[in-house]
């Protein structure tokens, strides 16, 4: 039986309730306690065991305790603006249950060793700035990803690169190394970063995608792992007086996915994922928080560590970051700022994984 997430409340009120569901639409429900049915197994049948009122709800399939409770299966979408509010009191719950920017490079390790080819291209595409929220409704496989991190370039793309993880195993399995870099000099220490891996003659500076697909020895690689660092919608963030093309932007990455499905030595596959997402100035209500730190220009989303009048989530290495919560700002946004990244939210806060594999 399918139920709506009013309804599953209702059932838990009454008795434990088996369900079928995402884990993360569990934190959207109030005063619960989620068992697997072994544990509960031990509890309902020990004779001296107290049960205190609560309202347990049984992780799926539990087929030991079938008989005893409803089976459901719940019809709800976590991932929307509405799990903001629930993010803060929930960061370790949601590490546990999503693929991260920690761990997305080995999921795609192991995406690629369970799949049923044997490929000769792996594409790694990484782009500055897209939102899970953006492209949501793209007609392809799109895996969501929780950046646990602050919410920025510079801390979420080396943490996904894992130091070369990817690229390095591949290496070892007799692929070879190739990647493209739009950035400018102002970010080479970033870019060494990511493709700490590669040497310099591996690394090829790109001003636009055509000089990629344009590049003669694509084609006539038997193994090669590619990695494209891009720029994506953070560019529409700071200092731009047009407003974003989001739908544009989006249109041209599939273009630019089936442009790049046409070259690459088949068969392939190709990953595009980004380091953060971004809130929209004109598509949230944004709040000031006071400025206790008296700084004239401060970080629209964030404080940075030992900084005078911090507040908020605590994240990183010796909490080098205090993230805010949605929808707080510490300054206005400027008339050249379109939008915002760097704190804790659905729109920062989950980037796409989009898996296309070439036949």
């Amino acid at each position: 039986m399918k139920v709506s997430l009013q309804e599953l409340e209702e059932l838990l009120d009454y008795s434990p309730v088996i369900c079928k569901m995402d884990p993360l639409s569990s934190i959207y429900l109030k005063n619960i306690e989620l068992v697997d049915d072994d544990r509960f197994l031990v509890e309902l049948d020990e004779p001296n065991f107290f049960h205190p009122p609560k309202r347990y709800l049984v992780k799926y399939p539990a087929q030991k305790l079938r008989k005893r409770f409803q089976v459901v299966e719940l019809v709800h979408n976590p991932l929307t603006s509405e799990i903001n509010p629930y993010l803060p009191e929930n960061l370790d719950f949601i590490r546990q249950n999503c693929i991260t920017n920690r761990t997305v490079s080995k999921y795609i390790k192991e995406y690629i060793l369970k799949s049923s080819i044997q490929p000769n291209s792996i594409v790694l595409i990484l782009v500055d700035g897209l939102s899970y929220e953006d492209v949501r409704d793209l007609e392809c496989h799109i895996v969501p990803v929780f950046i646990d991190s602050a919410s920025l370039t510079r801390e979420s793309f080396p943490i996904i690169t894992d130091k070369g993880f990817l690229p390095t195993y591949f290496v070892k399995q007799g692929f070879e190394l190739l990647g493209f870099n739009y950035w400018d000099i102002e970010k080479t220490e970033l870019s060494s970063n990511i493709f700490c891996c590669f040497s310099s003659e591996q690394v090829i500076p790109v001003d636009s995608f055509e000089n990629i697909l344009q590049f003669p020895s694509i084609k006539n690689k038997h193994r090669i792992f590619i990695q494209i660092v891009t720029m994506g919608l953070d560019q529409w963030t700071h200092k731009n007086y047009e407003s974003p093309p989001i739908k544009t932007f989006i249109n041209r990455i599939t273009e630019r996915i089936e442009k790049l499905s046409e070259i690459i030595p088949k068969p392939g596959y190709i990953f595009v994922i980004s380091d953060h997402g971004i809130l929209w100035k004109d598509k949230h209500q944004f709040q000031v928080i006071e400025n206790k730190s008296k700084k004239p220009n401060p970080q629209m989303r964030y404080y940075c560590k030992n900084e005078v009048g911090r507040t908020g989530i605590p994240i990183g290495k010796e909490d080098n970051y205090w993230l805010l919560e949605y929808p707080y700002i510490r300054r206005n946004f400027r008339k050249n700022e379109w939008g915002c990244h760097g704190g804790l939210s659905f729109q920062e806060s989950f980037v796409p994984l989009i898996i296309v594999e070439v036949k």
